[in-house]
C-alpha cells in the first residue's frame, strides 16, 4: 500500500535557482507530487546522488496531472531524492505537495 513520505507531508515551494528539497525514504518506488502553473518552472532530480530526471512544472493547456516525477523498481530499503530548481531566465517556481512511497 502506497504511503506519503514523512518529510513531504506539508507542502514545498522552491522558487530560486539552486533552491532544492531532499527526500529521503524506505521503499521500492516514489512518486513526487506538485501542482502545474502558468510559472512553473524546471528541476533536475536525483536519486541516491545521480542525475534521475527533470521535471518540467509550466502548466500545459488542458491538462489535469499533478505527478511531477516517479520512480518504481528500486531495490527494497534507504533512498534519497534531490530536487534542485535550475536556472531559467522566465523564473518559475515548483510547490511539491507531497510524496507517495511504494514498498519497503
Amino acid at each position: 500500500m502506497p504511503r506519503t513520505a514523512p518529510a513531504l507531508l506539508n507542502s514545498v515551494t522552491l522558487d530560486a535557482a539552486g533552491s532544492e528539497a531532499t527526500l529521503q525514504f524506505k521503499g521500492t518506488g516514489v512518486a513526487v507530487l506538485g501542482d502545474y502553473t502558468v510559472n512553473g518552472g524546471r528541476a533536475e532530480v536525483l536519486l541516491d546522488n545521480q542525475k534521475a530526471g527533470e521535471i518540467n512544472a509550466k502548466k500545459v493547456p488542458n491538462t489535469n496531472d499533478n505527478v511531477y516525477w516517479f520512480v518504481t523498481g528500486l531495490k527494497g530499503g534507504a533512498h534519497t531524492v534531490t530536487i534542485r530548481v535550475l536556472p531559467s531566465e522566465a523564473g518559475g517556481l515548483l510547490r511539491i505537495v507531497r510524496a507517495v512511497v511504494y514498498g519497503k
